[in-house]
């Protein structure tokens, strides 16, 4: 999970300063993707801030060790490529100082001592700590399943019970970012009694589930995991749908999954029909 401010975790690892030849640069701050908790695209932006010494040069790596990651021609903004597997990456940055590396020089170039080939440079003899930041690669994907009776038959205050089952298919939902979960008979055709909720893993917060109005339920979930699901068993009731004539109808429970603002929401609306016989 993130920290707090930025989400910047300064790791201190092996700096490399040769005598005489000045102090490392340090890192003030790391960002991916301006601190988003998930992408849906493999290459994000970065964003890394210094002080001290100049840098001129930065590497990026998935690694601790920083194992094949390849010295560029520092930049603030630069972009990097995740491996392509989903979920949980944590990105290493040093840079480096230590040589006069001139930005207005060809890309391509040979000079006394530096040789540079496109953006990649020599190692700098100087080497920053490293820091780090965390992102989730692939988005959440929350899918609500209704499971209705076949049909209930009309009455006074005649009971029946559905199902709703929330689920997330994708990666974890932002932390700190409630789920929010409305069923309503539209119309206000039924009426919602009780509710019961098995928590599996995932849990209620704030005002959990509550009757908002006759036919409407509303359920505060809290932030989902990979797999994470929640059931919420449902007791309404009908009372004299039908009128003179009628042998049945068909209400409709609409279901709504809100509160995500990164998700891969494949039915954010959905409506559920009941059938209503005399």
């Amino acid at each position: 999970m993130r920290g707090t401010g930025a989400g910047l975790l300064l790791a201190i690892m092996a700096a490399s300063t040769a005598e005489g030849q000045g102090t490392a640069p340090r890192i003030t701050s790391f960002r991916i993707a301006s601190g988003s908790f998930n992408t849906a695209d493999r290459t994000v932006a970065l964003a890394i801030r210094t002080e001290g010494a100049t840098a001129i040069a930065y590497r990026v790596s998935e690694r601790s060790d920083f194992s094949g990651a390849v010295w560029k021609a520092y930049t603030a903004s630069p972009s990097f490529s995740l491996s392509t597997t989903p979920g949980t990456k944590i990105l290493f940055v040093q840079v480096g100082s230590g040589r006069d590396l001139s930005s207005a020089a060809p890309r391509t170039t040979v000079t006394s001592p530096i040789r540079t080939i496109g953006d990649f440079v020599p190692a700098p003899p100087i080497v920053s700590a490293a820091a780090t930041d965390t992102i989730v690669l692939g988005l959440p994907d929350l899918t609500a399943t209704v499971e209705m009776p076949a049909q209930v038959q009309d009455g006074d205050h005649r009971t029946f019970g559905f199902t709703v089952v929330v689920r997330n298919k994708g990666q974890a939902t932002p932390p700190g970012q409630v789920i929010h979960v409305y069923n309503s008979f539209v119309l206000n055709q039924l009426a919602i009694e009780n509710h019961d909720v098995t928590f599996g893993v995932t849990r209620l917060v704030g005002e959990g589930c509550r009757i908002t109005d006759v036919p409407t339920l509303e359920c505060t979930l809290a932030p989902m995991g990979v797999a994470g699901a929640v059931q919420i068993k449902v007791m309404a009731s009908v009372t004299r749908l039908l009128g003179p004539g009628q042998t049945q109808l068909s209400p409709t429970l609409r279901t709504r999954i809100t509160g995500v603002a990164e998700s891969n929401m494949t039915n954010n609306w959905i409506d559920t029909p009941l059938k209503v016989v005399k």
